[in-house]
């Protein structure tokens, strides 16, 4: 197990009362293919159906043709970031936002050329 550096922001609460922590686990067959986060408390969230405080992101490993769909791709995570972002512009159309969401497209369109940058 590998812990990610995360860089501490403002708007963050005490980090000793929830530390916020990603952990990438290392194996031989699949090398980065799965995260953890934790250190948060979901209870409070309002679109929380049950609680927890983690979540796991597994990585698609290999060939999908090959192998199936056995995992998230590094498009979907970014289009789930990009429509985050997309919905703070709704509400603070500030230079940043806009500028984050132009970047966040163009590491899309950028894996679309490449698609052999993405086969583990």
């Amino acid at each position: 197990m590998r812990e990610l550096e995360l860089p501490l922001l403002v708007s963050e609460p005490d980090p000793s009362v929830y530390p916020l922590r990603v952990a990438a686990f290392e194996d031989e067959a699949a090398p980065t293919s799965r995260y953890l986060i934790a250190g948060f408390n979901a209870v409070s969230h309002p679109a929380c159906k049950q609680p927890y405080a983690r979540a796991e992101l597994l990585f698609q490993h290999g060939d999908p043709n090959a192998v199936g769909r056995n995992g998230l791709t590094e498009e979907a995570v970014l289009a789930v970031l990009l429509d985050r972002v997309q919905a703070r512009t709704k509400l603070s159309s500030s230079a940043a936002t806009y500028g984050l969401a132009k970047h966040l497209r163009c590491a899309m369109e950028f894996l679309a050329a490449e698609p052999e940058l993405l086969r583990v």
